[in-house]
């Protein structure tokens, strides 16, 4: 599966879900994303057909009335960053 850890989310998944889980993952910070918008961030989940892994409930508002059935939202509430 392909992934994108949003930045409320720590990294240290992305690292996990590629070394322990074999999936093609990155942290928004790898791609220098650090401080993109949240629309930003959907758009290149869309284009990449990636998953969205976050604790922002702004992603997941995006995707939720986009009316689109793609991408899909891990939405982790209790996630804080390390």
């Amino acid at each position: 599966m392909k992934f994108v850890v949003d930045k409320p989310v720590s990294p240290i998944l992305a690292s996990w879900l590629q070394a322990q889980a074999g999936h093609d993952a990155f942290h928004v910070r790898e791609r220098g994303l650090s401080t993109a918008e949240s629309a930003d961030i959907f758009a290149l989940t869309i284009r990449e057909a990636r998953i969205i892994i976050t604790s922002d409930l702004d992603s997941f508002r995006i995707v939720a009335l986009s009316g689109r059935d793609a991408p899909g939202v891990f939405l982790f509430r209790s996630g804080t960053e390390l």
